[in-house]
C-alpha cells in the first residue's frame, strides 16, 4: 500500500475511515536522499522574498543616477554629490610626481619639462652659476610692480660679462668687467641726446657731467663740443697731465682755451689777469734743464703758410691781427716794436738798456734796412 494512504477502523462503530495524504511522501531533495542540508546554489534571489532589503544588481545601480542618496557610502559631500548628479565638471587637480623632474602644470595633467624654453633655476649646486633657459639664446627682463625695471640682453658668442659686488662697511659697491679677454672697456651708451650723469648734477646738452647741479661750485661737464668746464676754481692733478691726440684733425685747432661767448669775460677792476698763465715751481739739479713753455714741431710736411700769418713758432695778435711772432726759422716779426734810425735816436726818445727797437731805414748803412730789430745797450 502506497505510504501515503492510511485506514483506520473504530471497533465500537465498527467504520472504516481511508485517509489519503496529497502528493505522497518526498523521495530525495535537490537530487540527494537521506539527511540532506542547504548547500550553495541550491537557491537564487527569485525564490527569495526581499520586501524592504534588496540585493545588489549592476542593472539596479545604474539605474540609480540620484548619487546624493548615496553619499553616506560613498563617502563624498552632499555638495559634491550634488555637483556630480548635475554634471558641474569640479576635479581636483592631482599632485605632481616627486622623482626630481621639473614638470609644468598642463590642462590634462603634469608634464615633465624638456629641456631649453624655461626660466627656471637650473639646480646647480654650490657657488656655479645658475643656468636660465638653458641653451635658449633669449633676454631676460625683470619687473618690479609690474614694469620692466632690468633687462638683460644676449650675446650668443659672449666671452666677457659685467660684475657687481656689494661691500663691506667702509668701502663701496663695485662694477667691474670680467672675462677671458685682458683688456675689456666698460660702455655706458645713453639713447639718442641722453646724457651719462652721476651723483645727480644735470645740464642740457651734457655728455658726460660728475658731481653736483648746475650752479653748485663743484662739478665736471663734457659737452658735445669737447669743451671740458668746471665750476671749481682749480684743479688739481696728483700726476703729469697729458693731452694726447689719438686722431687726425682736418680743421680747427687741437687744443683751445677761450671765452663762450663775449658774455664770459676777464672781469677784475684794478688787478692783473691772464687767459693762461704759467707758473712753475723748479726745484732740479745736476745737469736737468726747463722751459716755462716749450713748442718742439716735427714738420712731417707744411703749406706755404698764405692761409694765416706764415707758418710759426709764435704768433701774438689783437683782434686778429699779429702784432709779433716767431716763425718756422727762428726769425722774429713784432709790428708794434718802435722805430729809430740808430741807437742815438733811441736814447734819445728815452728807450730804456734791454729794451728792443726796429730799424726805420733812414739811417746810414749797414742800419739804412727798415725792419732789423735792435737791443738798446
Amino acid at each position: 500500500m502506497p505510504e501515503n494512504i492510511t485506514i483506520t477502523v473504530d471497533d465500537t462503530t465498527e467504520d472504516v475511515t481511508l485517509f489519503v495524504a496529497a502528493g505522497g511522501g518526498v523521495d530525495s531533495v535537490f537530487g540527494r536522499a537521506g539527511s540532506v542540508v542547504a548547500v550553495a546554489g541550491d537557491y537564487d534571489t527569485d525564490e527569495v522574498t526581499e520586501a524592504t532589503n534588496l540585493y545588489y544588481t549592476e542593472a539596479r545601480v545604474s539605474a540609480n543616477t540620484d548619487v546624493a542618496a548615496n553619499t553616506a557610502k560613498t563617502g563624498i559631500t552632499a555638495q559634491q554629490a550634488t555637483d556630480i548628479t548635475t554634471n558641474n565638471a569640479k576635479v581636483t587637480f592631482p599632485e605632481a610626481p616627486n622623482d626630481g623632474t621639473q614638470y609644468a602644470r598642463k590642462s590634462l595633467g603634469w608634464e615633465a619639462v624638456a629641456g631649453g624654453g624655461d626660466y627656471a633655476d637650473g639646480g646647480e649646486a654650490g657657488g656655479a652659476d645658475r643656468t636660465l633657459g638653458n641653451t635658449d639664446n633669449f633676454s631676460l627682463g625683470f619687473l618690479v610692480n609690474n614694469l620692466k625695471a632690468l633687462l638683460l640682453k644676449p650675446i650668443a658668442t659672449a666671452v666677457n660679462w659685467l660684475a657687481i659686488s656689494p661691500s663691506v662697511t667702509g668701502s663701496g659697491v663695485t662694477l667691474e668687467a670680467e672675462g677671458t679677454d685682458t683688456n675689456i672697456d666698460i660702455n655706458v651708451t645713453p639713447k639718442g641726446s641722453g646724457d651719462l650723469i652721476i651723483n645727480g648734477a644735470t645740464e642740457t646738452g651734457d655728455v658726460i657731467r660728475i658731481g653736483q647741479s648746475v650752479g653748485s661750485s663743484n662739478y665736471l661737464s663734457f659737452d658735445w663740443n669737447n669743451i671740458i668746464s668746471s665750476g671749481a676754481t682749480s684743479w688739481s692733478a696728483n700726476a703729469a697731465l697729458s693731452f694726447n691726440q689719438n686722431l687726425d684733425i682736418t680743421a680747427g685747432d687741437f687744443f683751445s682755451i677761450q671765452s663762450i661767448s663775449a658774455f664770459k669775460t676777464l672781469t677784475d677792476t684794478n688787478g692783473e689777469q691772464s687767459m693762461l698763465s704759467v707758473k712753475p715751481w723748479v726745484e732740479q739739479t745736476g745737469t736737468a734743464a726747463y722751459n716755462g713753455i716749450k713748442v718742439d714741431v716735427t714738420e712731417k710736411s707744411i703749406g706755404d703758410g698764405s692761409t694765416g700769418d706764415g707758418n710759426n713758432l709764435l704768433n701774438l695778435a689783437v683782434g686778429g691781427v699779429s702784432k709779433a711772432r716767431i716763425d718756422n726759422t727762428g726769425a722774429i716779426f713784432s709790428s708794434g716794436t718802435p722805430a729809430y734810425a740808430d741807437e742815438a735816436a733811441a736814447v734819445t726818445a728815452g728807450l730804456a738798456t734791454g729794451d728792443i727797437y726796429q730799424t726805420t731805414g733812414t739811417a746810414a748803412s749797414p742800419l739804412n734796412v727798415a725792419g732789423i730789430l735792435m737791443i738798446k745797450q
